[in-house]
C-alpha cells in the first residue's frame, strides 16, 4: 500500500503505482467542490465523482474484495477552488 497526499489535480498513473483504490480523505475549503476520479488521464473517463459542501470533508474506506480499479491508473481532477488537502491510498 502506499499513501498519495495532493493538493490540487493529481497523475497517479506511474509506474509502481497500485491501480485499485483502498481509501480516499478530501477536505474543501471554501466554496462547493467537485473531485473526479477518472482512469488514466484528465481526459480519462469517471469512475466516480465526490461532492464536498463549503468547510466539509469526506473519506471512504473500502473492502478488500470490492477495491475500485483503475485500469490505466488512477487521475485524480480538482474542479473548483478552495481544495484543502486529500490523500488517497493505492494498492
Amino acid at each position: 500500500m502506499a499513501l498519495f497526499p495532493f493538493s490540487a489535480s493529481i497523475d497517479l498513473t506511474g509506474a509502481g503505482k497500485g491501480r485499485r483504490l483502498a481509501a480516499w480523505h478530501l477536505s474543501q475549503g471554501a466554496g462547493a467542490q467537485t473531485i473526479n476520479f477518472r482512469s488514466g488521464t484528465a481526459a480519462g473517463p469517471i469512475q466516480f465523482q465526490v461532492q464536498l459542501a463549503t468547510v466539509t470533508s469526506a473519506s471512504q474506506a473500502y473492502a478488500t474484495p470490492s477495491l475500485p480499479y483503475f485500469s490505466a491508473g488512477l487521475y485524480i481532477e480538482i474542479t473548483g477552488s478552495g481544495f484543502n488537502t486529500g490523500s488517497v491510498e493505492l494498492v
